[in-house]
């Protein structure tokens, strides 16, 4: 059983279950897992609570989705489906960056910028 340093709510565990089980959907996921409308939406209040942060970490580590996006690209297989899931795990993790920036995975640190 995992320790964590702030113990995650009931809601927090529900939040996090829920956004796995639809796809990423922060407000759908808020409003099933109990929180009230104005949290709902506005998730990002949700998304950096302690509690979410360290179940989002637990389920999807950097190092993982990291590991799994390099062998991707390595890999001529089935891309679609890798993508799809990686994406999905980005999403969940709220790493893309909104605008430019960069993204920050374990050690590596992707410059995103718009041309």
């Amino acid at each position: 059983m995992k320790t964590y340093k702030t113990k995650p709510t009931e809601n927090q565990k529900r939040y996090v279950k829920n956004k796995i089980e639809n796809g990423g959907n922060k407000y759908k996921a808020a409003k099933d897992a109990g929180f009230s409308e104005s949290m709902a939406t506005n998730p990002e209040k949700i998304e950096q609570s302690k509690g979410v942060k360290q179940l989002l970490e637990f389920y999807f580590p950097d190092k993982f989705l990291f590991t799994e996006h390099k062998k991707n690209i390595k890999q001529d297989a089935d891309r679609g489906a890798k993508n799809k899931a990686l994406d999905m795990s980005y999403k969940l993790k709220s790493k893309y960056p909104k605008e430019e920036g960069a993204l920050e995975v374990g050690d590596l640190t992707i410059k995103i910028s718009k041309k």
